[in-house]
């Protein structure tokens, strides 16, 4: 079972092109935090609905306490660079 937190670029760049679902075929479980949802969703990006329809089909999940979670990894020294997901 992999599982992922998921920065915007990843799903701006596949939902641009149609391609979210590849993200679903890699992972079990996609978690956004709230900010990367604002970012997404709430901007009205071109095909933020592919990202909407993720979240209603659950294999998206949208999370708050994964801001505090990112933080705390991103000090860990492997991860000290930017990174589009973090895979646990």
């Amino acid at each position: 079972m992999v599982k992922v937190i998921c920065n915007a670029t990843p799903l701006i760049n596949f939902a641009s092109i149609n391609c979210l679902d590849i993200l679903k075929s890699l992972f079990t479980e996609i978690v956004i935090p709230q900010a990367v949802y604002s970012e997404t969703v709430e901007s009205g990006f071109p095909n933020s609905e592919t990202i909407v329809n993720g979240i209603e089909a659950a294999w998206l999940k949208v999370h708050n306490s994964t801001l505090r979670l990112l933080a705390r990894l991103s000090s860990l020294p492997h991860l000290n660079s930017y990174c589009g997901c973090i895979v646990e």
